[in-house]
């Protein structure tokens, strides 16, 4: 018994030791995901400053009016209308723009085709990218739903470990008036026992006599080692109790834990939706500025037919005036160049811009990774946790069962002591009765011989009576002792349940460590 108290220490000692382990790991892993969090916000924040600064570079590239544009439609009037026309549109600065280019006359088509493509693999691109946050978001509910299951399951467990502290509650308090009715019987076995030590003090004294105050020694022993008994499962009750009691507190830290990454769950995905929202844009931008660098394209390609038409005309007309045209068209046309080349040196700005977005995206999605590689193992801890909860569940089940065993076979021995007390109580009021007439008869014994051996007669058969209720009680007393040892070998199974237990808690924090 004292080995069970010193395994039992140890294996609460050891279950602290596994509390604050975890205790812990869990402020780690607070501080990791805060850290993280952190880390992602500031990100989001860089992201959103540099997405503004794109946003008033392409406005202001794109809205920007035209600062002298009545000068040079006074300049060029005597223009064909379609070259006019390239003069009149948004987002450029006729101050801004020298007066020669230094690329060649023609070469601007082939940029902007080569533009045009790689706006078109930007596009593509964006939609591989919403294609990989809609299945991160897919991912991303299917954990939302495995962590609900996981709540469900808690609570679950919750509402067993409290009927089963119902029960052993119901338990206790039964026992307890167990107790309470073996110490009323021991009370009385005590008169008893000192009336008949009284009697024996006497020199009537029979050897019956002296045999049923052995035999009333004898079961006093034995109430007395039943009751310590049932003090050591009143003790063990107790320690089921508090394992029930932490066991429901450490189910209440892992549904806190569950919320708290729900909590996290749920504010990456808005931030996952407020960066597709922004693709969104950028897309739309992107599409827009296609449209402009088109449109752009096809009055470069009416300025060189209207220059080719004014170099073909110009052999049938004077050659000052048509002199005059050309130079007027050549500086449209340089002007022309001049807007294509810079909306291609804003487009290659747009582009590297966009390349960063691509970048911070990237690092987002691996942070996402992270997150749900963190949740997956979280995840994984909590159903191992959860098994182990049910395995306690099952044990304390089996526990309760074997103490319900034990509190009816503590009521049938105490049935039987109660028995045992009405018989020696009617053999002793029997005993007392003998003494009278032993007293009378030795007065009258010459008078009454006959009646001595009557009563001789009568004193045989009671003792044949007495050696039959004799022979019962040793069978009771055997019968005490075969259940003495049964429940010492189920104290010895018990306590080889509580070393496996031991072990599997051992090896539950060489899991943890090791994780």
């Amino acid at each position: 018994m004292d080995k069970l108290l010193e395994d039992r220490k140890v294996i609460e000692e050891r279950l602290t030791e596994n509390l604050k382990c975890k205790e812990l790991e869990i402020e780690k892993l607070k501080i990791e995901i805060n850290r993280l969090n952190e880390e992602r916000n500031a990100e989001l924040d860089s992201l959103a400053s540099e997405n503004m600064t794109l946003r008033a570079r392409l406005r202001e590239a794109v809205q920007s009016p035209v600062s002298d544009s009545e000068k040079e439609h006074g300049r060029h009037n005597s223009a064909p209308p379609s070259i006019l026309a390239t003069s009149e549109l948004p987002g450029h600065d006729m101050e801004g723009v020298d007066a020669t280019c230094p690329t060649p006359d023609w070469d601007k088509h082939s940029c902007s085709s080569l533009s045009e493509v790689s706006v078109a693999c930007l596009q593509d691109r964006i939609m591989q990218m919403e294609e990989t946050h809609h299945s991160t978001n897919e991912e991303l509910q299917a954990t939302l739903q495995e962590l609900a299951d996981l709540q469900t399951q808690l609570t679950e467990l919750q509402s067993e470990n409290e009927r089963l502290t119902d029960e052993k509650n119901v338990l206790l308090e039964s026992l307890c008036r167990q107790t309470e009715k073996l110490e009323d019987s021991r009370t009385k076995v005590d008169t008893l026992q000192e009336l008949l030590l009284k009697g024996k003090e006497g020199d009537s004294c029979t050897e019956r006599e002296q045999k049923l105050v052995d035999l009333l020694k004898s079961a006093q022993d034995e109430r007395e080692a039943l009751l310590l008994k049932q003090e050591e499962l009143n003790n063990q009750l107790t320690e089921l109790r508090n394992a029930a009691d932490s066991g429901g507190q450490e189910a209440d830290r892992l549904s806190e834990r569950v919320k708290f990454l729900e909590y996290t769950i749920e504010a990456t995905h808005a931030e996952r939706k407020q960066i597709d929202q922004e693709l969104a844009l950028i897309r739309e931008e992107s599409n827009s500025r296609h449209i402009e660098i088109n449109r752009l394209n096809t009055l470069l390609d009416n300025a060189k037919a209207k220059i080719t038409e004014l170099e073909q005309a110009r052999e049938l007309r004077d050659k000052s005036e048509m002199d005059e045209i050309i130079d007027n068209a050549r500086k449209e046309k340089d002007f022309l160049e001049g807007q294509i080349a810079d909306l291609q040196e804003q487009l290659s700005r747009s582009r590297c811009e966009v390349n960063k977005l691509k970048e911070q995206l990237r690092q987002l999605q691996e942070e996402c990774k992270v997150v749900k590689n963190n949740s997956k193992s979280a995840i994984s801890n909590l159903e191992y946790q959860l098994q182990q909860l049910k395995d306690e569940k099952m044990n304390l089940a089996q526990e309760l069962q074997e103490s319900r065993e034990l509190a009816a076979e503590l009521q049938v021995q105490a049935q039987c002591h109660l028995e045992d007390k009405s018989q020696l109580k009617s053999v002793l009021s029997e005993t007392q009765k003998h003494l009278v007439l032993n007293e009378k008869k030795m007065s009258e014994m010459e008078k009454l011989l006959c009646e001595e051996q009557r009563i001789k007669m009568e004193k045989n058969e009671e003792w044949e009576q007495f050696q039959s209720d004799l022979l019962m009680t040793v069978r009771v007393a055997n019968d005490l002792k075969t259940e003495a040892q049964v429940q010492s070998e189920m104290l010895i199974a018990e306590n080889k349940g509580l070393k496996e237990k031991v072990k599997n808690l051992e090896a539950q924090i060489d899991r943890l460590k090791g994780g």
